[in-house]
């Protein structure tokens, strides 16, 4: 079967030559666009501050143009440390780590992270290190420059490899300063980290138990929205503002009990939707018998439509009566007596091949062993499900007997002598049963040709995938070439003119947009648009999920990451493609989507005046005081059901009530996935996160707690059914473990935990205030 990326092949140098193209567009001729658009326009959104602290602040731009140079400082001592290792040495500064198994460097002495918070942070500790007297000079940076070239690079190779590497975007100046930053903020993380990552032998076992102690429950939902119509009266405008002040501060999160009222990032996208399936089944109804015929008899010249010869089924009853003229003979018996010969396998019989078949005389040779006495009853059975079944091969109309071909009309002649026909030895097949596959002399199976009808489905799609695809990449790249990108140029243009104001310019007008869903539905492919949205709704279609397959121009990873966000460009054209990951790996395959897309409009991230959002906080607030009303009736609850009774719902619930207690299946605190772990999910619960995870894992089998799920909008009533296994059993494998190493990754997040917190004791210590955080921009 032809392979759905194939529709790219055809036209592979084209499409590279046009992704080219739009990288210089979007990675060169824009951004000098809108440095010219900055510089003469105060830079608009830009200019917004996303983080202030004592004595200094980061704008929006700030934040980006750090992110650039950052990601290119990467990239430049990613291709040094390259060289130097293909030159035999290997630089030699603290945090330097390669791998020589893999091949790959895993550290470069500096933070490699160039996300918009990460390089805040970056400022933040700078800041950090000047009060603690940490500096850089840079003779020092030099040294580090030296020490990272292990003496294997030339001055003259070390400014081509910046240049390379960087395409000239960073002078030597640069790399000084920017170094100069990093290795001050390394110092004071390697100084705060110190004692973090300790961990007690006790607190190994506890984590152990994480990953290995299962429980059952039995819960009892309390769910807060049944609470919220109890609450009375309104929020003060003090505790309006208190929880204004904490929800600018970030996006809404479904799974947060916190409160979220910054904007995000918003974007109408169009999309053309292509599904390779569906223009298979058109070309399919186009096919005619002849092109099917004709394509049946290629690919039998070609042996490509083999298949296993399987035995049959089921046995011969002993009632059948004797096969007609038109029957098939009915099966010689498994051991043919020797003074008898057995009677000739018809060519109806299921074919075996030739060479699994032997023929002797009618009168067994003096050696050969008398026949065996009749097995006892008990074992008839066992003799049946044994049997080997005794055939002959019919390979295009003709009986293979004895290894040779013989026609119809030969072997009629035969069966009218005298002659008896051939004794046919026990041949060397797998017994038959259920489906066994015949097999020859060889071990391997022994195949035949499939009939017209058995492979006319296989044969009709290998015509129309054949023509299906061609016609289907004709229709994505004219839409591509001749209709989207041209627009987005047309539209560059526009938007570069607009925005600069420069005086007695000429002004151009917006090209008008092509009607995209007219030319789509034209060529035979969907047309969709996804209406406002952000990420977070993105992620949840099938279109969202797909990947971007545009590595040349920088830009890969699912749609709603790469789409939602302002560096993207209004109608700049994208690829993308879709498939079912999951039913793949169940061996099947999936349907198969390609999408070309842009986006047509766009908000970007905001945070509101409070009065914008005022009846948020007020519903919010409202949640707040049904969650305490859920909880102290979760509680009075959880002192009815006793732990030990026989019915231990019975004095707490009616019989309508005990409908709704959820019976889980054994689940364990963490679970891991890879080398990564999670809070498990329990099914039928509803998003429970630690908080229940440590409220039921701390109570005792039999007795009674209350746990949230993450973002508490359900109190469960949740009584222990059991613990398993028992702790003999849990200390038995916990020693037989060696390396701990589910355990060690767990105190390894834990620690990483920790570091969080002491970022957050230093935004406290230096009067960090996000004024937009970084999932918005």
């Amino acid at each position: 079967m032809s392979n759905p990326f194939a529709t790219f092949r055809k036209n592979q140098n084209y499409w590279m030559a046009g992704l080219v193209l739009l990288a210089i567009l979007a990675f060169v001729v824009a951004p000098a666009i809108e440095q010219v658009q900055q510089a003469l326009r105060g830079g608009g959104a830009d200019n917004a501050v996303f983080v202030r602290w004592n004595g200094g602040k980061m704008t929006v731009a700030d934040v980006r143009n750090s992110v650039q140079k950052h990601g290119a400082l990467v990239r430049f001592l990613s291709a040094l440390a390259k060289e130097v290792i293909d030159a035999g040495g290997e630089p030699k500064v603290p945090g330097f780590y390669y791998d020589p198994q893999s091949k790959r460097v895993l550290g470069l002495g500096i933070q490699v992270e160039s996300d918009e918070e990460s390089i805040a942070r970056t400022r933040l500790l700078v800041d950090k290190a000047k009060s603690l007297g940490v500096e850089f000079s840079d003779d020092a940076i030099d040294d580090f420059i030296l020490a990272f070239c292990d003496n294997r690079i030339s001055t003259n190779r070390l400014a081509k490899v910046l240049q390379e590497s960087t395409d000239g975007r960073l002078s030597n100046f640069d790399v000084r300063e920017l170094l100069k930053q990093e290795l001050a903020a390394m110092v004071v993380r390697r100084t705060a980290a110190t004692g973090f990552y300790a961990h007690v032998p006790g607190e190994t076992y506890q984590d152990f138990l994480k990953l290995n102690r299962t429980t059952k429950v039995e819960a009892y939902p309390v769910y807060v929205a049944d609470r919220v119509s109890e609450v009375k009266g309104l929020p003060t405008e003090a505790e309006i503002q208190a929880i204004y002040d904490v929800g600018s501060l970030q996006v809404a999160n479904p799974n947060s009990p916190e409160p979220g009222f910054v904007r995000p990032y918003q974007a109408n996208i169009e999309y053309v939707e292509s599904n390779i399936q569906e223009w298979v089944a058109r070309e399919k109804a186009k096919l005619t018998e002849e092109q099917l015929r004709k394509e049946y008899d290629r690919m039998v010249g070609l042996e490509q439509l083999k298949t296993p010869i399987v035995t049959p089924l089921t046995e011969p009853s002993a009632t059948e009566p004797a096969p007609s003229a038109t029957e098939p003979a009915p099966e010689p018996s498994p051991e043919p007596s020797t003074t008898e010969p057995a009677p000739a396998a018809t060519a109806t019989d299921t074919a075996v091949p030739a060479e699994a078949a032997t023929t002797a005389s009618p009168e067994p040779p003096a050696s050969e062993p008398p026949p065996a006495s009749e097995p006892p009853a008990a074992d008839q059975s066992s003799l049946s499900r044994n049997r080997v079944r005794l055939v002959s091969v019919v390979q295009d109309g003709a009986v293979v007997q004895d290894g040779a071909a013989v026609s119809d009309s030969e072997s009629t002649q035969d069966e009218q002598t005298d002659l008896p026909p051939p004794v046919v030895q026990p041949p060397q097949l797998v017994p038959a049963g259920d489906g066994a596959a015949a097999t020859a002399n060889g071990g391997e199976p022994a195949m035949r040709t499939k009939t017209f009808e058995e492979a006319r489905e296989e044969v009709a799609d290998s015509l129309a995938r054949a023509a299906a695809i061609p016609l289907l990449d004709d229709a994505l790249t004219n839409l591509f070439e001749k209709v989207m990108k041209p627009h987005y140029g047309a539209y560059r243009q526009y938007a570069a003119f607009r925005d600069a104001e420069i005086e007695g310019a000429t002004a151009v007008e917006r090209p008008t947009p092509p009607n995209l869903k007219k030319l789509a539905e034209a060529a035979g492919l969907k047309y969709g648009q996804t209406g406002k949205s952000d990420g977070f709704k993105l992620v949840q279609t099938q279109f969202g999920q797909g990947e971007v397959r545009q590595d040349e121009s920088g830009l890969s990873g699912s749609v709603a990451n790469v789409v939602m966000s302002s560096q993207l460009p209004v109608f700049q054209p994208m690829q993308s493609s879709y498939f079912d990951a999951a039913v793949f790996q169940q061996g099947r395959m999936p349907e198969f989507f390609q999408y070309l897309f842009w986006k047509t409009e766009e908000q970007p991230a905001y945070v509101p005046e409070l009065d914008e959002v005022r009846g948020e906080i007020v519903e919010y607030w409202k949640r707040t005081q049904a969650r305490k009303l859920a909880e102290a009736a979760a509680g009075a609850l959880a002192k009815k059901v006793s732990g030990s009774a026989e019915d231990p719902w019975k004095e707490a619930l009616g019989d309508a009530e005990k409908s709704l207690i959820i019976q889980t299946e054994p689940f364990t605190w963490i679970s891991q996935m890879g080398e990564y772990n999670s809070t498990s999910q329990v099914p039928r619960l509803d998003s429970v996160g630690s908080e229940f995870m440590q409220s039921v894992f701390s109570t005792n089998a039999g007795q009674v707690t209350v746990a949230p799920n993450q973002n508490k909008s359900v109190y469960y009533v949740t009584r222990i059914a059991s613990f398993s296994p028992d702790e003999a059993e849990l200390q038995q494998r916990f020693n037989a473990d060696p390396t701990k190493r589910g355990p060690l990754t767990i105190a390894q997040e834990e620690s990483n935990r920790l570091v969080q917190d002491w970022y957050e004791n230093l935004y406290n210590e230096l009067g960090v205030q996000w004024q937009m955080p970084a999932t918005a921009l």
